[in-house]
């Protein structure tokens, strides 16, 4: 089991809010519409302007990284980073 540090959104998903240090869990990665479940994690991906990419760029983006931190002795594996079709980082509601 290992952390992840995450930046959620604060008020919109393109305004970053304080760090957080989430569970990765020993479930399975699972990606849907944006939303990435991670063992008791939900994280949602949304863009007020701009579109999400598909799916399989969101797995393809937290897979190595639930990989590492899985398999992590150390610090907390960083998230990576979701950006919309117009460049605008996004940051995810987490609950």
């Amino acid at each position: 089991m290992g952390l992840i540090n995450i930046i959620p959104q604060d008020t919109l998903p393109e305004n970053p809010g304080v760090n957080k240090l989430i569970d990765a869990g020993t479930g399975a990665l699972a990606i849907a519409s944006g939303v990435v479940t991670l063992g008791s994690s939900t994280i949602t991906y949304t863009a007020t302007t701009g579109s999400l990419p598909s799916d399989q760029v969101i797995f393809d983006l937290w897979a190595p990284v639930v990989g590492a931190a899985n398999g992590a002795a150390g610090p907390a594996v960083v998230a990576p980073r979701i950006i919309a079709s117009n460049g605008d980082i996004l940051y995810p509601a987490i609950s």
